[in-house]
């Protein structure tokens, strides 16, 4: 049980920096789930443009050296 909370804390620390890290590159919000080697991010933006979505992904990627499964959503205010 204390392994499974230590990775959680982990996860979520993970989460809310990567968050922190593309509303200051981007000014965009952001929910991060992180999930194994999967990471969905839903973003906050008005319009849907596959440049920034790629340019979320290397951010995000640059952060872990094993390759991440990351997915990028736009939902309109």
């Amino acid at each position: 049980a204390y392994e499974k909370l230590k990775y959680l804390n982990e996860v979520q620390g993970k989460e809310e920096s990567l968050e922190k890290k593309i509303k200051d590159k981007y000014k965009l919000d952001c929910f991060v789930k992180i999930d194994n080697t999967n990471i969905d991010l839903v973003c906050v933006s008005s319009k849907h443009d596959n440049a920034l979505a790629n340019n979320i992904m290397r951010l995000v990627q640059e952060n872990y050296k094993d390759k991440m499964y990351i997915t990028v959503k736009f939902q309109k205010k």
